[in-house]
């Protein structure tokens, strides 16, 4: 069986639901990218801050973490989309871990516009073979999160 993790970052929960459910579904692994700053998900200077650092390529600080890509052979990416992009967190975990050559399967969500987000990711995985690409309109339901882990397992047979 190949070696499967879930590397997202949260901002209002929607990422640790689809977590926590292709754990328990697919037996992934999970790591979740934690800022060294936190954003508060009620605050509108927090959004304005994020959405900011999004359009600026601004890489935040995280919290320490465990990652050896050559562990996993595929790697499921989760992103809110902020100011129609990824999360500036994701940018962190992709400027100091490397991951080329693997099955990338990319997902964000979103609460009604994606932009390019979904293409933003692709630029920012090249070098891999990316099997999937899903925009998911929050909230999350527990038919989002069947369908979800169905599409995914099927890919990764």
């Amino acid at each position: 069986m190949h070696k499967t993790i879930f590397v997202y970052f949260s901002y209002s929960g929607g990422n640790d639901k689809i977590a926590k459910h292709l754990q328990d579904e697919l037996g992934c692994d999970i790591l979740k990218l934690e800022t060294e700053a936190t954003y508060s998900p009620t605050s509108l200077k927090t959004m304005f801050a994020g959405g900011m650092e999004s359009v600026r390529k601004i890489s935040p600080a995280l919290k320490p973490y465990t990652f050896d890509s050559a562990k996993y052979d595929n790697i499921i990416i989760g992103t809110p989309v902020w100011a129609w992009t990824f999360s500036p967190a994701l940018r962190t975990f992709t400027d100091h871990t490397k991951v080329k050559g693997k099955n990338v399967l990319l997902t964000c969500t979103h609460g009604g516009k994606p932009g390019k987000t979904i293409e933003k990711l692709t630029d920012l995985f090249a070098g891999n073979n990316i099997l999937f690409k899903k925009e998911i309109k929050v909230p999350i339901t527990t038919d989002i999160l069947e369908k979800i882990s169905l599409e995914i397992a099927e890919i990764l047979r």
